[in-house]
């Protein structure tokens, strides 16, 4: 991985590993064939791979495969974010509610904001962001 961004001629400046905490954590328990850890700077709250800083998240699970887990090198200077700054905020009181914490698409308890005197805000944020090619590595596919 750090070879396919050297050859895509990224700095490794401010190279981050991205990857979820369980598979940080394997490769804290991976050992040697003297016994001692093999590599010895990384946890579950993250540390450093190779002398790279390793960023954990939960959340580095394959799109559509929760179970599917992935390594991400990612050189962080080449990528660009774009927000201008704005946000639309909309208040509305007559609207049914789908009030779930794990929502099927099915209707199945609305509940109406007129009818219980309640109300609801949507906020919406745009924002954009663009890495150059080249700028990340990903090894997917990860069981440990």
């Amino acid at each position: 991985m750090v070879n396919a961004l050297v050859d895509a001629g990224m700095p490794l400046t401010s190279a981050h590993w991205v990857m979820s905490p369980i598979t940080a954590a394997s490769l804290a328990r991976l050992r040697g064939s003297s016994g001692a850890p093999a590599y010895p700077g990384i946890g579950a709250n993250g540390g450093e791979l190779l002398g790279l800083p390793v960023v954990c998240s939960a959340a580095c699970a394959a799109a559509g495969s929760p179970g599917e887990r992935f390594i991400a090198l990612i050189e962080a200077s080449e990528i660009t974010y774009a927000d201008d700054g704005g946000a639309s905020i909309e208040h509305t009181t007559q609207a049914d509610l789908e009030m779930s914490d794990g929502p099927t698409g099915t209707a199945t308890t609305l509940r109406s904001l007129w009818q219980n005197d309640l109300a609801a805000c949507r906020v919406t944020k745009y924002c954009n962001w663009v890495a150059r090619p080249g700028a990340s590595a990903v090894l997917r596919n990860v069981n440990f």
